[in-house]
């Protein structure tokens, strides 16, 4: 049996730097592209091409983090999953979308992008994971061994042993009644003692 392991802090804000870098890096270079082939600069063209790039990087960040995981994720060995499925499947377009849509929208007031630092709990789900129901886990996982059984005699369920018989005595008959009390009484006279003659 394998247990998640939750991601670290330090995991999850270096993942998120390198994931805005790239992005910054991508909307920054088409931006330049488009001035200097359109051979100047033009705001209205800039802004319209810095949206369609940014658009277009989110729905591919998004795929990717319903996928196997954004290059950032990769990078630090980290994993999305949905907080009900412990086998690590990936969690899907819709609902990467639904966490990327809060994210952003979080990080507009600034504060949703602190969220995870809310939850003092050993997963430090932001308000994206909550929205989504995702948890972000190690990619490794730990090899959890169940207890060792205690051994079973095969001796377990049988009858304790009789006590020794007594010593003959001559000329007496030696008359023995002796009654043994069962775990389980079930009620029938059988059950309830037994009687032995020597």
């Amino acid at each position: 049996m394998t247990h998640r392991v939750p991601a670290t802090l330090r995991a999850r804000i270096g993942a998120a730097v390198i994931n805005t870098l790239i992005a910054a890096l991508i909307v920054g270079g088409v931006i330049v592209m488009a001035v200097a082939i359109s051979g100047g600069f033009s705001l209205s063209a800039s802004i319209w091409v810095a949206v369609v790039t940014a658009v277009a990087g989110f729905l591919a960040h998004t795929a990717m983090q319903g996928g196997a995981g954004s290059i950032g994720m990769r990078v630090f060995g980290l994993r999305l999953g949905h907080v009900d499925d412990p086998s690590g499947a990936p969690i899907g377009f819709g609902r990467a979308l639904v966490r990327g849509v809060t994210w952003t929208l979080g990080s507009i007031v600034v504060v949703g992008a602190f969220s995870p630092l809310d939850d003092r709990s050993q997963w430090h789900r932001g308000w994206h994971d909550l929205a989504a129901g995702t948890v972000m886990t190690a990619a490794r996982r730990v090899r959890v061994q169940a207890a060792p059984r205690p051994p079973v005699s095969p001796a377990a369920d049988a009858r304790p042993p009789l006590p020794p018989r007594p010593p003959a005595v001559d000329g007496d008959l030696l008359l023995r009644c002796q009654c043994i009390a069962l775990p389980a009484l079930s009620g029938s006279p059988d059950a309830i003692a037994s009687t032995r003659i020597w």
